[in-house]
């Protein structure tokens, strides 16, 4: 990515080196792909996610929030999630996936906001994806 520049303005879209980001349609033969970064969920939340991990397409976090965000909108992956969402490493990494068509929001599914850093964040393709996986990996999570 060195050498690239991303540019996003709300309502104007997303753009990578001047070439209009736009998501396609998620893959729908497969489990969604996409990194959750476990670091921060508490126990027993943390044991529980890398369980299911284990049963499903994740794949590694690159412990960059702005190149995760570059992934999704780019369409490399199709979901990511963060425990914090602290508005430094995410909100423009958010307007970005929007622009881009995906989706944005707190862990429970509420919409994102960046003052509410402690609710999580997760980014991806589309509506269906994100339901998919928050179904699958956080609500079990969220039980314990």
């Amino acid at each position: 990515f060195a050498g690239a520049t991303v540019i996003a303005e709300r309502g104007s879209g997303a753009f990578r080196n001047g070439v209009r980001l736009a998501l396609t349609e998620p893959r729908r033969d497969t489990w969604p792909l996409g990194s959750v970064h476990i670091k921060y969920f508490p126990e027993p939340a943390r044991r529980r996610l890398i369980a299911e991990l284990r049963s499903v397409t994740a794949i590694d976090p690159l412990w960059c929030a702005g190149r995760e965000h570059l992934r999704v909108a780019e369409g490399e992956t199709d979901f990511a999630v963060f425990r914090n969402a602290l508005p430094w490493d995410h909100a423009a990494g958010t307007l970005i996936v929007a622009e881009a068509g995906g989706v944005v929001s707190h862990l429970d599914g509420s919409r994102y906001t960046v003052v509410a850093p402690k609710a999580g964040l997760m980014v991806a393709r589309c509506r269906e994806t994100m339901t998919a996986v928050r179904e699958r990996l956080l609500v079990p999570a969220a039980a314990g």
